[in-house]
This record gives C-alpha cells, sequence and structure tokens, in this order.
C-alpha cells in the first residue's frame, strides 16, 4: 500500500475518533448538530482531496468549491475557518498572469480559505454595516496604519505589480481575517462556538503530532511530492542526530505546532467548565499538552509559561491556581528525573538544559547584527536588509538567514515606526479583552473571555519572539486580535446606555452574517 494511502488512513481515523468523542461534550453546548457535523465532513473531504488529488489545482478546485458552500450555508463562517483552517497544511503554487504578467499571486491552502469562506462572509457583513463598537476605532487605525506603510515601503522598492500583489496579500492575510473576526463573533454565544470549533480542529492536529511522535513518522510529509508543489517546511526535525523527531501534523514546524497548542489550551480551560465527561476534560487537556511537550520546542514552552501565568493570575483566587501550578511543575519535574526520557526533556529545557545550545547563539547573534543593521535607517528600516553585506554572516548551511524573531523581522522591514504600529494594535485590542473583564454583572462570562483570550495572547507575544511569522501563525494572531475587540468590545458597548450595540444571547437569529442573509 502506497505510504501516501497508508498517511490518509491514520489521519482520518484519529480525525473521526476525535470528531465522535468531542460531540456529545460540544454539540448543543456550543454549537447545533447539523453545522458539527457539516464540519466535521469538510474537514474530512478536504483532508481526502489533499492526499488524493495528485495535482495542486485539482484540490484547490475541490476543496475551494466545498469550502464555499460549506461557508454561505454555516450560520458562523468563522467557526468553520477555525475547524478546517488545520485541516491541510498551507501549501500553495502561483496562480498564472496568462502571459500578461510573470504571475498573479501564490495561492495557499490559507489564502484560499479566506477567499472561499471568510470574503463572501466579509461582504456581507460590509453590506449590513455592523456598528463600530468600543476600542475598535483605535485598533482599526493601528492596523490600518501598519498594512499601508508596509505597502508604501514596498512600492518604493519593488516594481508596481510586486507592489499589488503586496496590497493583496495584506487585504486577504491580514485584514480580511481580523475584520471577520471582529465584526461577526461580537457576543458569547458566537465566542463559545467559535472557541469550540477552534479547540476541536486542535485537538485532531494534537492527537496526529502525538501520533507521529509515538512512531517517527510524519503524516502529512507525502503531499509536498503528491500534490507537485515545492514547500520547504515540512521536514523531519530533531533536536540531536538520531534523536526523537519533533511533531507537526499539519503545521510544517514544530514551533508552529507548540504554538497552536498554546493557544489552544485557553481556550479549552473557557470551554472546560460545560463539558459533562470528567474523561474527555481529562484526555483533551493531556493531549494539548502532551503534543506541546512532543514538538521539543522551547519557545512555545516559554510561551506556555506565559499562557500559564496569565490564566492563574487573572480573578479572584490567583493564589490558589499559582499553587496548584507549582505544585504540579514540582512533581512532573520530580517524575521526569526518574526516568531517561524524563531527563533528556529536562535538558531541552531554555536557561536549564544544554542540548540545541547553538540556536540560542545565533539568536543572539541575529539580534547583534540585526540592531546594526536597523541603525543605518532605524525609524523605517531596510526592506532589502537580507541582501547587505552585513547581514550574510547571518546565513546557515541551508543558504538562507533566518529571522527567528518576528519582531525583528517587522522592525528590520519597516524600522521602529511600523514595529510601533504592530505592537500598538496588539496592545489596543488586548487593553479591549482586559477592560472586559469587570463587566461580569452584565454578563458571567466576561472574566472567563477575558483570561482565555489574554492568555492566548500572552503566550503567542512571547512565541513570535522566537521564531519568524510563518504558516498559520500571523492568521492565528490577528483572529485573536479581532475576538478581543468584537466580543470584547461588546461586552462594553452592552453596558453604555448610549450604545445601540446591544447584546443578544440569540446568536442564530442575530448573528450578523446569518441575518444578513
Amino acid at each position: 500500500m502506497p505510504e501516501y494511502i497508508k498517511a490518509l488512513f491514520v489521519v482520518l481515523v484519529i480525525a473521526a475518533v476525535v470528531f465522535r468523542l468531542a460531540a456529545p461534550s460540544l454539540i448543543d453546548t456550543t454549537t447545533t448538530k447539523r453545522d458539527y457535523w457539516r464540519r466535521a465532513w469538510v474537514w474530512a473531504a478536504a483532508t481526502a482531496a489533499a492526499f488524493l488529488a495528485h495535482d495542486y489545482w485539482v484540490f484547490a478546485l475541490i476543496t475551494g468549491m466545498l469550502m464555499l458552500v460549506a461557508g454561505r450555508k454555516d450560520p458562523n463562517p468563522m467557526a468553520l475557518y477555525c475547524v478546517v483552517m488545520c485541516a491541510v497544511p498551507p501549501l500553495g503554487s502561483a496562480v498564472s498572469g496568462f502571459g500578461v504578467v510573470n504571475y498573479l499571486f501564490d495561492l495557499n491552502y490559507l489564502r484560499l480559505l479566506s477567499l472561499v469562506i471568510l470574503l463572501p462572509a466579509a461582504a456581507t457583513l460590509v453590506s449590513a454595516s455592523p456598528a463600530r463598537l468600543p476600542g475598535s476605532k483605535l485598533s482599526d487605525a493601528l492596523l490600518a496604519g501598519y498594512l499601508v506603510l508596509i505597502f508604501i515601503l514596498t512600492a518604493l522598492v519593488a516594481p508596481f505589480t510586486s507592489a499589488l500583489r503586496q496590497a493583496f496579500y495584506l487585504f486577504i492575510d491580514v485584514w480580511l481575517v481580523y475584520y471577520v473576526a471582529s465584526r461577526s463573533i461580537r457576543d458569547m454565544v458566537a465566542f463559545r462556538e467559535l472557541a469550540g470549533a477552534f479547540v476541536l480542529g486542535a485537538t485532531i492536529m494534537a492527537v496526529i503530532a502525538i501520533a507521529e511522535a509515538a512512531r517517527g513518522w510524519l503524516l502529512y510529509s507525502t503531499l509536498e511530492a503528491g500534490l507537485g508543489v515545492t514547500w520547504g517546511y515540512g521536514n523531519y526535525m530533531a533536536r540531536e542526530a538520531g534523536g526523537a523527531l519533533r511533531a507537526m501534523a499539519s503545521t510544517g514546524h514544530p514551533i508552529v505546532m507548540g504554538y497552536l497548542m498554546v493557544v489552544s489550551i485557553p481556550l479549552y480551560l473557557y470551554l472546560a467548565p460545560s463539558i459533562p465527561s470528567k474523561v474527555i476534560r481529562f484526555l483533551t487537556l493531556t493531549v494539548l499538552l502532551g503534543a506541546l511537550v512532543a514538538t521539543l520546542s522551547r519557545g512555545p514552552w516559554v510561551g506556555g509559561v506565559a499562557m500559564a501565568v496569565v490564566v492563574a493570575g487573572i480573578g479572584e483566587g490567583a493564589a490558589k491556581r499559582f499553587g496548584k501550578i507549582g505544585l504540579g511543575v514540582v512533581v512532573a519535574g520530580g517524575v521526569a528525573l526518574l526516568s531517561d526520557w524524563g531527563r533528556g526533556l529536562i535538558n531541552l529545557l531554555p536557561f536549564i538544559g544544554t542540548v540545541g545550545a547553538e540556536t540560542v547563539n545565533y539568536r543572539q547573534e541575529l539580534f547583534e547584527v540585526s540592531m546594526h543593521i536597523l541603525s543605518y535607517s532605524p525609524f523605517f528600516g531596510s526592506p532589502g536588509f537580507y541582501s547587505s553585506a552585513a547581514a550574510q554572516q547571518l546565513r546557515q548551511g541551508e543558504g538562507i538567514i533566518d529571522m527567528v524573531n518576528s519582531y525583528l523581522g517587522i522592525a528590520m522591514g519597516t524600522g521602529v515606526v511600523g514595529l510601533s504600529l504592530f505592537v500598538g494594535f496588539f496592545l489596543a485590542a488586548a487593553w479591549v479583552a482586559w477592560r472586559a473583564r469587570r463587566l461580569t454583572d452584565a454578563e458571567p462570562q466576561a472574566l472567563e473571555f477575558s483570561r482565555a483570550v489574554l492568555a492566548a495572547v500572552a503566550g503567542m507575544a512571547v512565541i513570535i519572539a522566537t521564531t519568524s511569522s510563518i504558516n498559520v501563525i500571523p492568521v492565528i494572531y490577528f483572529l485573536f486580535a479581532g475576538l478581543a475587540v468584537g466580543c470584547g468590545g461588546a461586552l462594553l458597548a452592552g453596558v453604555q446606555p448610549a450604545s445601540n450595540a446591544v447584546i443578544d444571547p440569540a446568536f442564530r437569529r442575530r448573528s450578523p452574517v446569518a441575518s444578513a442573509r
């Protein structure tokens, strides 16, 4: 039997088990039975198309039509997007320019989802003219300023067609995700549905990642050759020669996989009290944490600590929660010291272990060289800094300069101005969620919403300091910023008499997307 058939079988069996076990916990508590199983079948069909199409454009056509129909039927397109977001690696290919230009643009799986799910949803939202909420004006302005700055800097150094292509990418990859999240997720019912969808998709990836680590087999490794595309991610990675495989599932990189787990855990903790089965609650958290460990990625581990601190620190009983976390760490550390595998894992820990010390040295050198280059153009950066003579000392054995720090990458390309707009945007979005935490009298779930979103943002903020914004990473952080602005702003608007944005729990009747249709 061909390897890709075996891999498809394993992936579909894992997904079927997760969908079946999760159904009693999510149906009627986060979504309807019809919507749940429609999303499950769409996930399975997209995965099967990726493994069986044997041509990228056949896959894109089948998946695009499937997602377009499903998106039109779904009352919460953003929840559908979250379920299927990681179903297939973000493989891509260039859309032909038909002789007019070299090519129109690069189309990957995530952009395909944006075009067929989010773009129609955005068009519906625009026609519905959703009211502006508290906090959205500042966040919108900062993000728009950041995107316009990138376009202007690109247009100054690149051909006109390249600048237009960049504008298209900024709209599809960034603005569209943020806009639909911030305008369609505006109450706790909608947020709960999205949280359930996000955790469901992430849990499937977590089980797949654990299976990869256990078997030493990357299940999505055949897709690149099978679809006839060149991706550059998804290759076998280990901490040392002959060491354990670093799991990545469909994300293409262990750090991205760890990032997905860190973001999913606070959403799961938000949902956990409504899950009736203690077994399912225990299994879900164990799987998410197990997949985080299986990535053997220290950046996400540190991000996980930041996430846990925020989860424990917001709300009453913080001291008790910190005590439980500390006790758990001590017990887990003691158990780990009893086995060779556990001692090896401890040796991977940042600031403690010695494995992979060369990556720490590279990051230090990257920071020093980047600061030197940035000093020549601190305000607006150097978009072509990769070709500068000073940057060549960072080129690695693969012939690339690995910008393993998203903040540095933004600063190098757009300067202090661009970095300030980027960071300011997320601070403004987080501030909306932070303010909403005090509204428990008006909305009992406000504190839990704030804790989940702020914990996820804290984890993301730490992790992107250790990696480039690749694959699904930027999609998720712009999505969460939209959630903070949309749902947090709606909570704030609900307690302001002058506002007409009243929170209505009947999401099925009042969804901005569903009602406009």
